[in-house]
């Protein structure tokens, strides 16, 4: 035992001195792992909960068919027309309702299965 002892604490002390670091750098990280575990999982159920959230959102949007029917007034006086182009309804709903495109064609489906607005080729009308 006493050769091992001298081997690393006297003849070679920076090898000691080299060990001794990397085995407390190896403690750190270990120790880290667990709170960068714990950071991760949280970063993980907040991301979860914003899609619940945003799904949560959109699906509201697409059953509340009383608030669709007083944008779609709205749109219709912002334009102070009867008829207006489909694009123009795509951009009213995008602006008023803050979603996408593609949402916005879904919200346009369900106003015509509502019968709140008509889609005649590229135009639409008030029901």
């Amino acid at each position: 035992m006493p050769q091992i002892y001298n081997f690393f604490y006297t003849k070679h002390s920076d090898v000691s001195f080299f060990l001794y670091i990397c085995g407390k750098i190896l403690i750190l990280l270990y120790n880290n792992m667990n709170n960068l575990a714990l950071i991760l999982g949280v970063v993980f159920v907040i991301g979860i909960c914003l899609m619940f959230v945003k799904y949560h959102h959109r699906m509201g949007l697409h059953n509340n068919v009383e608030q669709l029917r007083e944008v779609t007034d709205l749109i219709f006086e912002e334009a102070a027309k009867s008829s207006i182009s489909q694009n123009r309804y795509i951009k009213g709903l995008k602006q008023h309702l803050h979603v996408n495109e593609k949402m916005a064609l879904k919200l346009i489906g369900k106003a015509r299965m509502e019968n709140i607005i008509r889609v005649e080729g590229k135009e639409v009308t008030k029901a």
